[in-house]
């Protein structure tokens, strides 16, 4: 910025300028605000964990024919979104534009109303299936039971989308990183797994959340050779980067013996059985 200033030597002009490496100047960054609610239900709602969905306040606008209709709520997963919209303590005339207007909404097959049930309505005003009534309490398992619906629905989805595919394992084919591959593509890992379960790929095991390579197997297999101390064998996984041990170390013919709750005691063995 350039300020014109009068002084008794004359007109003088100083040249000012501010980026972001002199924000200190401004102090400490202030605490960001805390998210606030119409209600305690909202509170609680917010507060509350839905596995991996992960829950959004007021997260956008909708259109409702002329009318903009903002959701209490998302719950989102693997690029799926789901609305909830909690009914509350409305007064008849509220309530009676709020049905008007979700019954308007694109949107209302993705959106879960949560209706208090001391409010002078039924339920079927609302065209929706995911209709829940609550009394003081968040309604949770009927929550998670819808979302396992669409979790399903998902998974069929990301199953069909990757079933003709031939799916690119990245550069790094001794160890390969399942849920890296599934972001790649856009799917669940889930899905991913499935479709790898009942594809023919001998030359990999599937361990969990991994592909492990015959071959780094192998060598696994090797090291452990003479290998009696837990701990070590861990380790022995670490270098080769699979994470499961203890579902690798029974997937090569591996046992866990403890000898009281340290660990540093345990031993593997071969199993038997």
């Amino acid at each position: 910025a350039s300020i014109s200033r009068k002084t008794f030597k004359g007109k003088r002009i100083y040249e000012f300028s501010l980026d972001h490496t002199k924000r200190s100047i401004f102090g400490p960054d202030s605490e960001p605000a805390e998210v606030g609610f119409d209600s305690a239900i909202e509170k609680e709602f917010y507060q509350l964990s839905f596995n991996d969905w992960t829950v959004r306040r007021e997260p956008a606008v909708l259109k409702a024919g002329e009318y903009a209709f903002i959701p209490d709520f998302s719950l989102e997963r693997n690029g799926a979104r789901i609305y909830v919209e909690i009914v509350g303590f409305w007064t008849p005339e509220y309530l009676k534009h709020k049905i008007q207007k979700f019954n308007q909404l694109k949107e209302k097959e993705s959106m879960i109303l949560l209706v208090n049930r001391t409010l002078a309505c039924t339920g079927t005003e609302f065209q929706s299936d995911n209709l829940i009534f609550y009394d003081r309490k968040i309604p949770y398992l009927d929550i998670i039971k819808i979302l396992r619906r669409y979790e399903e629905e998902q998974q069929a989805e990301d199953i069909a989308k990757l079933k003709d595919k031939e799916i690119s394992l990245g550069s790094d084919t001794g160890v390969v990183n399942l849920d890296e591959v599934a972001d790649r593509y856009g799917v669940s890992l889930e899905a991913l797994k499935e479709v790898i379960r009942d594809k023919n790929m001998p030359d990999y095991s599937l361990v969990c959340d991994q592909l492990v390579s015959i071959e780094v197997l192998g060598a696994i297999r090797a090291e452990l050779a003479g290998v009696t101390k837990h701990g070590d064998a861990v380790q022995i996984f670490k270098n080769h980067g699979v994470d499961a041990h203890s579902v690798a170390l029974s997937l090569l013919g591996y046992k866990v013996k403890w000898t009281g709750l340290d660990p540093e005691n345990a031993e593997i063995v071969e199993d038997a059985t």
